[in-house]
């Protein structure tokens, strides 16, 4: 009896064993990927220099693992320069590029308070809040993986290594926009953490009402 559940014990050690490797060699070799047309870092840069001008769209991030023990649910709506951030379906944010008003809105049981600014720009080297700075760094070790079918459009994948860290882009060929991004730690010939997150941007389908600016009314206003 003893003798059976040894044998039963090392072959489910092996089967994970063999799960593991099957798993490290599909993350790893990047199958299924067209690398026909391979483009440089330099070209991958201006592709996404372009992804910060496009005028029409709607982002809900979401992070797998989730970021935090209760996820929250993000809404963004970008239209002509203007911003819309939700938390949970509460406006939290509103941002108009164009005149560089920003409004952060805030509730307290009935009460709203509302602080306005003057200042507001957009940061380098983002997509509305998607960083693509390491994609500039040059300690970040650049490789072009190959293309993709990504929500049924045609998109890039590239790979960032620095160190033990390594960062996989998936890019709209067309917009140049950061559809998803996931990331490894790797030590030694394992896997120890693995975050995925997926923008899930629907393009142009923002209207005018979604980016509206807030009514204050019955806000409480504070100016900076």
């Amino acid at each position: 009896m003893g003798k059976k559940v040894a044998i039963f014990v090392l072959l489910i050690i092996i089967l994970l064993f063999l799960i593991f490797i099957i798993r490290e060699f599909i993350v790893w070799n990047n199958l299924g990927l067209d690398k026909t047309n391979t483009m440089g870092r330099s070209e991958v840069i201006e592709l996404v220099k372009k992804g910060t001008s496009y005028s029409n769209y709607y982002s809900s991030p979401e992070s797998n693992p989730p970021a935090t023990e209760e996820p929250l649910k993000a809404d963004i709506y970008i239209k002509d320069n203007v911003m819309a951030y939700y938390i949970n379906s509460q406006l939290t944010e509103w941002t108009d590029y164009n005149t560089g008003e920003r409004i952060f809105i805030s509730k307290s049981g009935d009460a709203t308070t509302a602080t306005i600014t003057n200042d507001a720009k957009k940061q380098e080297n983002t997509q509305y809040g998607v960083d693509y700075s390491e994609i500039l760094d040059e300690n970040f070790e650049y490789k072009y993986l190959g293309e993709k079918d990504f929500s049924g459009r045609k998109a890039i994948v590239i790979q960032l290594k620095n160190g033990s860290n390594v960062k996989k882009y998936t890019i709209d060929k067309e917009t140049g926009l950061i559809m998803e991004i996931e990331e490894f730690y790797k030590k030694y010939l394992f896997i120890s953490f693995k975050t995925v997150i997926n923008e899930n941007i629907k393009l142009d389908t923002v209207k005018d009402e979604n980016v509206a600016r807030p009514d204050l009314t019955n806000a409480v206003v504070e100016k900076m």
